[in-house]
This record gives structure tokens, sequence and C-alpha cells, in this order.
């Protein structure tokens, strides 16, 4: 925007009110042309000591201007310059509840007048200053809190940094004043600037004198300041003087000063050496010759014996554990070589020893063998015999680690051949029971006993041999376990671990050092009870193999075992694990072929179908379950196969129905086997299979109802092809008035129609039609009534259906049917009692 039209709005529009002009733009309104130049103003003004900050949207023409618009600084509240990234003339401000769509004449009009707004936003308003988006704006330094003189002079330099300003209303007084004190008028601007002229020579030769009255004053201060530096150099000499005289004594202070340090070290050095001398010696004599002897002459056999030895090899241990300079003397080497000879002598014959304690079980027999048929030996007295030789183990453990490794490896070995054969027996005598029990339970079948109450025996049985097997395996590995981690020392790696690690580690590290534990007590078991797991596994195939509803059975209680041998630290619970996985693969081999059995259905040629053996085996099943799952958690497991039997059962009775080696009509088939599944699931009232229960009831159903549609057909032939034309005419449009006057539907060839079908022909046939039904439906079926009623129902409908026809075609003609409803009635019962 140009210099003069600045000018002149100011002089024009805002000079008038007191106002300054800081900004300007020419803008168009919401995009209209209009004959009128508009000019948006950004305008300074103050009142009262107060700046107040305002918007004008002034309106000129060619020989005027004038505000049309006025607003307050304050109440804008956004500044949109539309996009950042174009150079565009537009944008919008929101101003109270009022938004302004303007265009400037140039991009460059339209930043500055922005920028000029943001500056004196950031100058005046402290609080509720408005949003600028999409527009670059100036980097501004913070104001701070700023006086009404401040803001009046940061206004001044805002509107006086161009070529020309217009003065101010005070300007022009002062100059004014300026004039009369000149008596001057402002025409004599000449005389004013010779005046003025004259003013500043007589200034500036009054200043001259005064420099040149000062200049006395400047010589007397440079003296002064010389005198000062000659001090400063008699001072500087005196003190090079007195470090000279210092210097010979510092040397002599630090001289004494190394001497005593050499003192003190020398003291503190023959102090160590006295304490080394003295520690090296007393270990040399902690070892003495009544140990080395012990061990030399060790009798393993004594129990005193073992525990001087034990004594004496703690003493050489520690002694080896004491590290020292004086380790490299050769009395010290000759010592050590001394000590290990007889350390090596002493655990191979340790080793010797130790190697027939690990398999002469025979001598330590606990007298259990024998005692109970079904029972494990016990190794208590083996375990104690060579609890005695612990603390050498552990010895051992912790000076060679080699031997250490050699005595678990031998103990290892040698006992896992102790528990092949234990166990061989014990399984043996196992499986006679088992088999001692199928044999009992045979000889005592008789047929009063339901297939549900013999297998409640045999599951008693298995179950008891069950918990008798888990019981003494599970005694028979925690006691062994038990010892190996105190004999073997499984623990003290541990707990000299936890030492080290505070509280600190919290219970991420017990779960660790548990872990850790575990995992070193396995390394010892499994090779021992390897065994166990073969043994355990044909034992349960035995069980299954001679009933295979025992799966269900170990399934079920092995389940509500797992919380019993839960125990993590354990290691029975790695082998109750791999037998539960062995049970559940037996459990879902058994439910699946259950399944692939249901399917399989043997039919000769042209034969009826009665109701499906699968059906009944299933209800078996589910009984046998049901009693054995309660209180257990896998329900789950239980219900998936219920599930996958249940929709097996009703592929194989549609399989059936649909066979072309079936004489029974499919819907018969369908009905009756639905009807007896739906019964046997509304027995059992399991809750997941509510859904195939309902299921099975209406295909039931719509199979009778299927029947009964088949069968029944239309009995009354004659009768219904007649009203049937009749319903037919009507539809296209016939009255029911004017049926009666149709030929081929006249009353006597109603009555001709009726005349056919007597009450005795209909009884006839219904007695034909209730032979049939009889010759499908399965001999002494309850379902034999329910299709009668079926059929009786769907009679009646079209007998009450044919005489609504009557009344409404042929009113007043009093033509009925040969026979009535209570006659029908009176047929199906007496059909109905007399079969």
């Amino acid at each position: 925007m140009s210099t003069a039209l600045k000018s002149t709005l100011q002089k024009l529009v805002f000079n008038p009110d007191g106002e300054r002009l800081m900004a300007v733009a020419h803008v168009k309104n919401d995009g209209k042309r209009k004959k009128k130049e508009n000019f948006l103003c950004l305008v300074v003004t103050t009142e009262q000591s107060t700046v107040a900050v305002r918007l004008y949207i002034v309106k000129g023409s060619d020989d005027s201007m004038k505000k049309k618009e006025k607003f307050e600084l304050r109440d804008v509240s956004v500044v949109d310059g539309i996009n950042p990234r174009k150079a565009l003339t537009d944008f919008e401000m929101n101003i109270s509840d009022k938004q302004l769509k303007l265009s400037c004449g140039s991009f460059e009009e339209k930043d500055s007048f922005v920028k000029q707004m943001f500056k004196m936003v950031n100058l005046y308003l402290p609080v509720q200053k408005p949003e600028f988006v999409n527009v670059s704006l100036p980097v501004e330094e913070p104001t701070g809190n700023m006086n009404f003189t401040e803001i009046i002079s940061e206004i001044n330099k805002e509107n006086f940094g161009g070529d020309y300003q217009p003065i101010s209303a005070k300007e022009e007084y002062d100059f004014r004043k300026l004039l009369e004190k000149s008596n001057l008028t402002i025409g004599e601007a000449e005389k004013f600037n010779l005046t003025l002229t004259d003013q500043l020579m007589q200034l500036d030769g009054a200043n001259i004198e005064s420099i040149m009255g000062s200049e006395q004053a400047v010589t007397d201060l440079i003296n002064v300041i010389d005198s000062a530096l000659n001090e400063t150099v008699k001072l500087e000499e005196m003190l090079n003087t007195f470090d000279g005289l210092l210097t010979f004594v510092r040397e002599s202070v630090e001289l004494i000063e190394e001497k005593d340090s050499l003192g003190i070290l020398e003291f503190k050095n023959t102090q160590f050496l006295v304490q080394e001398l003295m520690k090296y010696i007393n270990s040399i004599d902690s070892v003495d010759g009544d140990h080395i002897y012990t061990l030399q002459n060790a009798n393993l056999s004594d129990p005193s014996s073992i525990n001087k030895c034990t004594i004496a090899a703690k003493a050489i241990q520690d002694f080896m554990k004491e590290e020292t300079s004086l380790n490299e003397m050769k009395s010290y080497q000759e010592h050590l070589e001394n000590l290990n000879k007889a350390t090596d002598i002493f655990v191979d014959k340790l080793m010797a020893h130790l190697s027939p304690l690990f398999t002469n079980s025979n001598s330590f027999n606990d007298g259990s063998e024998g005692a109970y048929e079904l029972s494990l030996r016990k190794h208590s007295q083996r375990f104690h015999s060579l609890t005695m030789f612990s603390d050498l183990i552990l010895w051992l453990k912790q000076t060679r680690h080699g031997v250490y490794t050699g005595a678990i490896q031998k103990y290892v070995e040698l006992t896992k051949q102790i528990y092949k054969k234990d166990f061989q027996m014990f399984f043996e005598t196992l499986n006679k029971h088992l088999i001692r029990n199928e044999k009992s339970r045979t000889l005592t079948r008789n047929n009063d006993k339901s297939f549900i109450e013999s297998f409640q025996d045999e599951e008693n049985n298995v179950l008891n041999l069950l918990d008798t097997a888990l019981f003494e395996i599970s005694n028979v590995v925690e006691s062994e376990q038990k010892f190996c981690t105190r004999f073997f020392h499984i623990h003290t790696d541990i707990f000299s671990s936890l030492e080290t690690q505070s509280i600190k580690s919290g219970d991420s590290d017990n779960k660790n050092n548990d872990k850790v534990l575990n995992e070193q007590v396995k390394i010892i078991l499994s090779p021992l009870f390897d065994v166990v797991n073969g043994h355990l596994e044909q034992f349960a195939k035995n069980c299954c193999k001679q009933n295979p509803y025992t799966a269900i059975t170990l399934f079920v209680a092995m389940s509500k075992k797992i919380g019993k041998y839960q125990n993590s630290n354990s290691y029975f619970s790695v082998i109750f694990g791999r037998l539960m996985v062995l049970i559940k693969r037996q459990f879902d081999i058994f439910m699946e072929s259950e399944g692939q059995s249901y399917c399989e259905i043997k039919l000769i040629k042209r034969t009826r179908i009665r109701i499906i053996e699968a059906i009944d085996r299933f209800y078996n099943l589910a009984v046998i379950a049901e009693r054995s799952i309660q209180g257990s958690e896998r329900r789950n497991d239980l219900d998936r196969w219920y599930m996958e039997l249940v929709c097996r059962l009703f592929t194989t009775i549609d399989k059936a129905a649909s066979s072309q080696y079936s004489k029974s009509p499919s819907s018969v088939v369908k009905f009756e086997n639905y009807h007896h599944l739906y019964l046997k699931l509304s027995e059992l009232k399991i809750e997941c299979l509510d859904g195939k229960r309902k299921e099975a009831k209406k295909l039931c159903q719509d199979n009778i109802d299927l029947y009964v549609k088949e069968y029944m057909g239309r009995p009354l032939e004659k009768i219904h092809l007649f009203f049937e034309r009749i319903e037919r005419a009507m539809d296209s449009g016939m009255s029911a008035e004017e049926v009666g006057y149709q030929t081929q539907f006249s009353k006597s060839e109603l009555k001709k129609v009726i005349s056919s079908y007597p009450g005795k022909e209909i009884k006839k046939g219904l007695e034909q039609l209730y032979k049939k039904m009889e010759k499908h439906l399965i001999e002494g079926s309850n379902l034999l009534q329910v299709v009668w009623r079926n059929m009786q129902d769907v009679f009646l409908k079209q007998i009450k259906h044919y005489q609504n026809l009557i009344t409404k075609c042929y009113n007043s003609s009093k033509i009925e049917l040969e026979v009535s409803i209570d006659d029908v009635l009176q047929y199906f019962s007496e059909i109905a009692m007399q079969h």
C-alpha cells in the first residue's frame, strides 16, 4: 500500500479521533465487486492513559472516505490464512459470532497486514489472543508487562519506522510554542533557522570553554597515577626478596616429609609381612600329621572313622582355599603335594566303598516285601547306610567335581537296575489283579445285573488299582528325590547363590531357583524312573483293552487328581503329567472309535430297521461318564465329545432311513429313532445336549407329520376332487350362491358323490390304515397311538372342511356327509381299542 494513501487515510479519517493508523490493506469483502473501494485498517488510539487497538473497514471514493464497520482487536478469535503453502490473497477472520471472508489486492499486502496485526497482538493483548492459523509469523520476543509510556514508545517506534509520518497534535503544539519564544510566526522559517543556528554556536563555544578549564585537573590526575605505579614496583621487589629467603626452607620441609612417609610405609609393610607369616604358619598347622594319617588309614565301615575322615578332608579343603602371596614358596608346594597324594588315595578308597553300597539292596530289605502283595519295596535302610557319607560327597562336590559327577553317574547306573526289577515285579502283580478281577466279574455276571451295574463294579476295581499304583510310585519317587537332593547336595549351589542375591531379586529369582533345582533333580531321577512310564502306559492299555469304557473312568479320575500331584518341585508330577497325557490320548481314541462305530450300520437286504443300537450305546456311555465326571474340572472335554457323538447319531439315523435295504418307510425309521434319542437325552439331562434334545423332538414330530400326510392321503377321494373343483371355480370369481346352479356342481351331483362313501366303507378303510401302521411301526411302540391320533386330527380336519363348503355353497339344502364328526371319532376309538 502506498505511503500517500496511508497518509491520506490518517489525515482524513483517523486524525479527527486522535487515532494512529498502523497498517492498511485494500480488500474486497465476500468476493463482491463494488464501485467504492474498501480498506481494512489496523488503528491504535490512546484514551485516558489506556491503549486500544481496533480494526476498521473504511469505504472510500474519489472525494470522500468514511468508516463503515468497527471491531475491537480483543474480539478477534481466529485469523485463518487458508493455505500456508500457496500465495493466496484470501483470508478469514472470526470476530465474536461473525466471520469475515476478505481478499487483498496482493499476497504481499495480505502478509504484511497479518504480520503487523500479530505484532500488535503480542504488544497489546496479554490474554484473549486470537489464534493465527495457516500463516507464516515472525518470531517475536515476549514483551512482558509494559506500562503506558513504554507502549506509547513502542507504538511510535512502529509508526515512524518509514520515510514519512505526519506529526501529532502535541508535536505541533511544541513547535508553535518554540516559535513564540523567538517572537516569530509560522511564515518566518528562515529567521527561525538563523536563530536556532546562533543558539547552537553559543552552546558549542560554552562546551569548548568547559573542556579548556578542566586541563589542569587532568594533569594532576596523571601525576597521581604515576606515583602509584612507582610504589607498586617497590612492593614487587620486596616480595621477590622474601621469596628467595623461603626457597631453602621449602626444600628442607619437602625432604623431611618424604623421609617420614617412607618410614610409615616401612612400618606398614613390616606389619603386613608379620600377619601373612602368622596366617601362613597357622594354615600349615591347621593340617597336621593326624589328618593325613586318618585319610590314609580310613575305615569306611566305621561311622566314627567316617566322621574323622570328614573332619580331616574339610581341614585340607580349608587349607587349600587359603590364598596368600606366600603360596609360591617351595615348602608350601611340597606340603600341598603331600596333601594331594593323601586325598587322591582316600578318594579312590571312598569310591571303591560306595559302589557296592549302591548295588547291595538285598542286604537292606526293610521287611516290607511280601507284607502287602501290592506294594513297592522301600529303600529307607539303603538311604540310611549312605547318608553317613553325605558330608564327604559335599566335599567331593567342592573339591573334586569330576569325581562327584562320576559318583552320580555310578549311582544312577546301579540304582536304575534295582528300580527296574522292583517295578517289573510290582506291575506284574498289578496286572495279575486286573486279570483276576476281570475273570471274577465274568463269572459273577448274571442277567439280573444291567450293563451299568456290572461296569460299576469293574470301575471300582480299576480305580482301586490305579490309586494303589499312584500311591506306591509317588512314595518311592519322593523318597528317592529327597535322598538324592540331600545326599548329593543339589541345593547347596542354589543356597550359596541366594546369599549373594539378597531381597532385591524378588519372587522371580525364587522361581528361577526352583527351575534350576528341578532340572538338576531331573538329571538324576529321569534315568532312574524312565521304566515307570512304560509300565503305566501298559497298565492303562490293559484296563482299556478289557473294557473300552474304562478310558472314561481313567480320564476323569486322573483329572480329579491333578491338584493333588501338581507340585512342580516333585519329580512325580512329571510322571503323573505323562500318564495324564497318555490317558487323555486313550480317552480320545476311545471316543473317536465310538463315533466311528455309530456310523457303521450293517443291513441285510430288505430288512425292517428298528431302534438303532448306537443310541443305547451312547446312553450307557453318557451314564458312565456323568457318574464319573461329578466334581471334575474337565467337563469341557467331555461336552465336546458329547456333541460330536450325538451329531454322528443324527447322521446315522438319516443314513439308516435312506438305506436301499430298508423295508421300513423312511419317515418311520426317523421318528422312531429320533423319539428314542429324545427320551434318552431327556433322561440324561446333560446341559450341553439340550439343544440337540429339542432338535430330536422336532425332527420326530416333523417325520410323524410327513408319515401321516403320506399314508393318510385323501381317503374320500371323489369328495375331495368334487370340492377341489368348486374351490377353483370360486377362486376364479364365482360366488358361493352361484355354485349350486352349475350343472357340474348341482345338488344331485353332490349327493351322488357323497353316496359313494357310506360309514361302513370309511370304517373299513380306517381299519386297513391302522393295520398298515402296526406293520410299519416297531412292535409295542408307544408312538402307535400318537401317530393314530395325528391321523384322526387330519381326517377330522378334512371332514370339517367339506362340511363348511356344503354349508356355504348349498345353504338350506339339508345335504350332509354319510358320516358325522362323532361317527369318525367313534370309528377311530373302536379301531384303537380293538388292537
